[in-house]
């Protein structure tokens, strides 16, 4: 038996990284000190050659072989190591994986007026969640080192839907944890397939950010362009 939707209640469900936060800076960062941590006890690893790969690596991956973010940790650096000619030491690729989610978590920073928006949208009564591509673990780091877990009722990684952005199923899981029809949310992301595309699959509210370097210059039709989380305020 399906539960009673509230009429009552209503929800912003936003993405993650370079929505929330400023992420991409925080890859570059935490890359650099794996890139360390290995060159310790690899000592011909060359920076050049390590990024080229890791880059290489990554987009093999996720383009060419279309695994979901949250599934390749363990695979993404074996390759690399693979990739480097070094030999595939259990411990160290655990403790590279570690430091890598670590250093993203600690890395990561806020964009500007995002915890107000959360602050004000939480004294309108309204459901904050978040739908992130990646894995649980990371994700709930990375709200921990923003201090943003009071604002959060709900986080949702795709290693609990089990299929990354822009598939339905992600959206609808938490539509169906938040108990709300799609009517009565809205969705705010930073990119066009994963966020957007997939959000109006669902019929939900789509909010197109423009506040990452990335964004800046790009526009979509048919959907809520803002360039700063205050005007998100005027759909609360």
């Amino acid at each position: 038996m399906s539960r009673q939707r509230s009429d009552e209640k209503s929800a912003f469900i936003f993405d993650l990284d370079n929505t929330i936060c400023d992420t991409i800076a925080a890859i570059q960062s935490s890359i650099k000190v794996c890139y360390k941590y290995l060159k310790n006890h690899y000592l011909d690893i060359q920076y050049d050659e390590f990024m080229s790969i890791e880059e290489d690596v990554f987009n093999y991956l996720t383009i060419e072989k279309r695994l979901p973010v949250y599934s390749f940790r363990a695979i993404y650096w074996h390759t690399i190591f693979e990739r480097l000619n070094l030999s595939k030491n259990p411990i160290l690729i655990k403790n590279v994986i570690s430091l890598y989610s670590d250093q993203l978590a600690k890395s990561v920073e806020l964009f500007p007026g995002i915890e107000n928006l959360l602050f004000e949208l939480k004294k309108r009564n309204k459901i904050i969640a978040i739908l992130s591509n990646g894995d649980f673990l990371t994700k709930a780091s990375m709200i921990e080192y923003l201090n943003i877990s009071q604002y959060v009722d709900l986080l949702v990684a795709s290693d609990m839907t089990q299929v990354d952005k822009p598939d339905p199923r992600a959206f609808r899981y938490v539509l169906d944890q938040i108990n709300l029809a799609p009517s009565k949310c809205v969705f705010v992301g930073d990119e066009r397939i994963n966020d957007i595309e997939g959000a109006k699959k669902v019929g939900l509210t789509s909010v197109y950010v423009k506040w990452p370097p990335k964004n800046k210059e790009k526009f979509i039709p048919d959907v809520i362009n803002v360039n700063s989380p205050y005007e998100i305020l005027s759909l609360a």
